[in-house]
């Protein structure tokens, strides 16, 4: 895929023959994510010292990404002091990598399935929709990625099926640590987290 798992992956040699697998792939991505932030509400519950679910509903309240991440590391700094800990940077390093994943989460959820055809590559692809300014820049001069051929030097991002899955499961692999990771904290903090 990339060297890290939240890069944006590399143009492939082919797209997908229809928009369909794009479509289920981009399902089971998100739902995969949906996952992650259910586990990401349950680490604030943890720290928080929930009680009926009411600090992961407040928590969700919170729509972007980076803010949520924030409020885990505040809570986390007051709650799991010496931030020094191990288990306390193994848990900041895990919600810095996923706070990066979040970027591919939006491209895949904002993305539209677009075909491809001619010379060079073809296919199908998830790609940015033309109206993001942000991912889509059709001046040559200020193309995003130069080094593709045209036309997918104007993209941020072109994703197949396949590499779609690939992030979903990423997602569903930083589940698993999360959920670990939330284990550990409360086994390895639990006389921190039973005094607010």
């Amino acid at each position: 895929m990339t060297t890290n798992p939240w890069d944006v992956a590399p143009l492939a040699s082919e797209g997908d023959a229809g928009h369909a697998t794009i479509h289920q792939a981009v399902g089971l991505a998100l739902s995969r994510w949906s996952v992650l932030e259910f586990f990401l509400a349950q680490l604030y519950g943890v720290l928080v010292s929930s009680r009926r679910g009411s600090a992961e509903a407040g928590y969700g309240l919170i729509i972007a990404l980076p803010t949520r991440i924030e409020m885990l590391k505040a809570a986390i700094d007051w709650v799991l002091w010496p931030d020094t800990h191990p288990l306390v940077l193994e848990l900041i390093t895990t919600l810095n990598q996923i706070a990066k994943l979040g970027a591919r989460r939006n491209e895949i959820a904002h993305g539209m399935s677009m075909g491809f055809w001619g010379s060079g590559v073809q296919g199908v692809f998830l790609s940015p929709s033309t109206a993001n300014s942000k991912k889509t820049d059709w001046r040559s001069h200020k193309a995003p990625n130069p080094t593709r051929s045209h036309p997918f030097n104007h993209f941020a991002f072109v994703y197949t099926s396949a590499q779609i899955i690939g992030y979903a499961i990423v997602f569903e692999d930083y589940q698993s640590k999360l959920g670990t990771l939330i284990e550990r904290v409360q086994k390895e903090f639990a006389e921190k987290l039973a005094h607010p």
